[in-house]
């Protein structure tokens, strides 16, 4: 939870205008607990309990709790860290702390890349691990976390440069295309995220080779799904070949799209074995929609 403080309280001792300016020597706006307790136990008047010392300083107000083992120094005027810094930056700082690797995916990224006109009222974020981060809003933007737990090696993930020695991480475009097919809830209603396909390879934003690469690690259903979806926006001979990488043809309901958004008696498609519980003048709509 974030924290303001009072500014009647806000005064610097000594000791903590030493971990201020460490802090802007090494061109820092947050620190991190464990992990700046070495260097923070060396500044004087800190000693062997840096926790206290930033506690201390977060109640006189010159930094702000974010999160477990996280602050951030808070400028002077400013009484929150929301009216100091971007979402994205406290986003950053929190993930640091915890350790994580993330981007920043699905709904926010297709938003993020112009792949879809609709501005999203919560950021989604995409972490992997054994650790499942427990964060529902930041600087007032609601959060939704999804943990990946297969086997992936985070292609396809920028990395861009916020501020200083800050990043933000966010999926490209063809990683974004992807998840719409593995986390569907996520990426808004069917319309969006169809459309956002139909966008993406009609203004040919899509590296082709990345886009079926990175699908070999995700299950037959996301296959599938990619094959189908190829083929409607006329890419039969990628289709082809993702479909033959994955080796199997679906059986059982396996949905074409999982979040079942519409109900209904629905057909098998011949190619995948996928129920396609989407209708077909709908899809023809949303696919025909930028042209």
């Amino acid at each position: 939870m974030l924290v303001a403080p009072d500014d009647r309280t806000r005064t610097v001792s000594r000791a903590d205008s030493r971990v201020l300016d460490a802090l802007a020597q090494k061109g820092r706006w947050s620190v991190n607990l464990p992990d700046d307790e070495t260097w923070l136990s060396e500044i004087e008047g800190v000693g062997g309990n840096p926790r206290r010392r930033l506690t201390e300083m977060t109640r006189r107000g010159s930094l702000a709790h974010l999160a477990a083992g996280s602050w951030v120094v808070l400028p002077d005027g400013a009484r929150s860290p929301a009216s100091a810094y971007s979402p994205e930056m406290l986003l950053s700082a929190v993930m640091e702390a915890q350790g994580q690797q993330w981007y920043v995916g699905c709904i926010s990224a297709m938003a993020e890349l112009q792949l879809t006109d609709e501005t999203p009222y919560v950021m989604v974020v995409v972490t992997r691990g054994p650790k499942q981060l427990r964060l529902s809003k930041i600087a007032g933007r609601a959060i939704r976390i999804v943990n990946v737990r297969r086997e992936d090696n985070w292609e396809g993930v920028d990395r861009i440069r916020l501020r200083g020695r800050t990043f933000t991480y966010r999926s490209g475009v063809e990683r974004t295309l992807l998840d719409t097919l593995e986390y569907p809830r996520l990426c808004g209603p069917p319309e969006l995220w169809v459309r956002a396909w139909e966008r993406a390879l009609r203004e040919e934003r899509v590296v082709m080779p990345m886009l079926t690469g990175l699908a070999e690690t995700r299950s037959h259903a996301v296959q599938a799904r990619l094959a189908f979806w190829l083929a409607e926006t006329g890419h039969p001979r990628d289709a082809r070949y993702v479909l033959a990488m994955s080796k199997t043809r679906l059986a059982g309901r396996v949905f074409l799209d999982s979040s079942q958004a519409y109900a209904g008696q629905w057909p098998r498609d011949p190619a995948t074995g996928l129920i396609v519980n989407l209708p077909s003048k709908a899809i023809d709509g949303w696919l025909t929609y930028g042209k």
